[in-house]
């Protein structure tokens, strides 16, 4: 009986060990494919945020890009906004010359209309008695009457 005894013995703790073996067997595999699952998940997480980075780094190119558009478009219209002033004060300073010229014109036109009639001499002595009588210079307008002059 002792025998059967520790042979029943022996195989509850032999069944006992395989239970024990395929625990930790199961355990092993367990912590395996857990091991597994965790190295997946944290490739994903890095391959995501790689992603991100990339995305980022893509927006922030296209953003650069957008400002140096923009900077460049300001930098053309701030040269367009010159030019147009340039052309405009050019096409005053024309209009002045222009205006300038057609003045010299119409005086010369009108000394020439007059020059039959009167010298160079009697033009400026009627010029110099219009300006005396302008600027109310009696002195020069009574020198020339009959009493009033310096000559009598």
């Amino acid at each position: 009986d002792k025998a059967s005894l520790n042979a029943q013995k022996d195989e509850k703790n032999y069944i006992k060990s395989i239970q024990i073996g395929e625990k930790k067997a199961i355990q092993k595999e367990f912590n395996q494919k857990q091991s597994k699952d965790s190295n997946i998940k944290n490739n994903y997480q890095v391959l995501s945020m790689q992603l991100k980075e990339k995305e980022m780094v893509k927006k922030a190119e296209k953003e650069q890009q957008n400002l140096y558009k923009k900077q460049f478009e300001e930098e053309v219209n701030q040269v367009k906004r010159e030019e147009a002033n340039a052309r405009n004060k050019q096409k005053a300073r024309q209009q002045e010359y222009n205006k300038a010229l057609n003045s010299q014109l119409k005086e010369k036109k009108s000394k020439n209309q007059y020059a039959v009639l009167m010298s160079e001499y009697e033009r400026s002595v009627n010029n110099n008695d219009i300006d005396a009588y302008q600027n109310m210079d009696n002195g020069t307008l009574n020198a020339k009457l009959p009493g009033f002059g310096s000559h009598n």
